[in-house]
């Protein structure tokens, strides 16, 4: 009896410590530092970015226009560990006219987690593109790059270069019920 005890206090043990290391392994938050799981993840490259792994975040999540909308990054190792001293440049891209609308200017930042606001001016789709410098560059923080018509293009550019395409409509999350009556 007291074989089948101890027995009963091992399996116990084992599950216990299993649940354990299992909880963290698959409820990890898999999202950087962003509020929720980003839908924008690594831009066009899934292969990250240079050296980096790229997350983009809309706070609205589901954006509309004429609202101020946050444009949260979070910039990692492919290890999911923080980077520190990245310089950065954003730019965002109206798909339909091809035109830079917005752009971000080089900026060092002291980690990879940063965020900047915008309002975009109308329902349509738009490329939100992140370069990051490359070690050694020579950047002027301040400036800014030229518009490029291939948006992924690293001429004349010290840098790596992720697209992230988003879309930003009026009806996100509206739902409308409608009852029609039979004659």
């Amino acid at each position: 009896m007291k074989r089948k005890a101890q027995i009963g206090l091992w399996t116990s043990l084992l599950l216990l410590v299993s649940a354990l290391l299992l909880n963290g392994i698959v409820f990890t938050n898999a999202f950087a530092h962003l509020p929720h799981t980003p839908h924008y993840n690594g831009g066009s490259n899934r292969d990250g970015v240079g050296k980096y792994y790229p997350y983009l975040a809309l706070d609205p999540e589901y954006t509309q226009p004429d609202y101020p909308t946050q444009i949260m990054f979070s910039i990692q190792d492919f290890g999911g560990n923080d980077v520190y001293n990245i310089a950065t440049m954003v730019e965002i891209y109206d798909e339909i006219s091809g035109n830079r609308i917005k752009v971000f200017p080089w900026t060092l930042h002291e980690i990879g987690d940063f965020e900047y606001y915008y309002t975009f001016p109308r329902v349509g789709n738009y490329q939100i593109v992140l370069s990051v410098a490359t070690d050694n560059a020579k950047i002027d923080f301040g400036q800014f790059d030229p518009p490029r018509s291939i948006l992924g293009s690293d001429n004349d550019c010290a840098c790596d270069r992720a697209i992230f395409n988003i879309t930003v409509s009026n009806t996100w999350g509206t739902y409308e019920i409608r009852f029609s009556q039979s004659p």
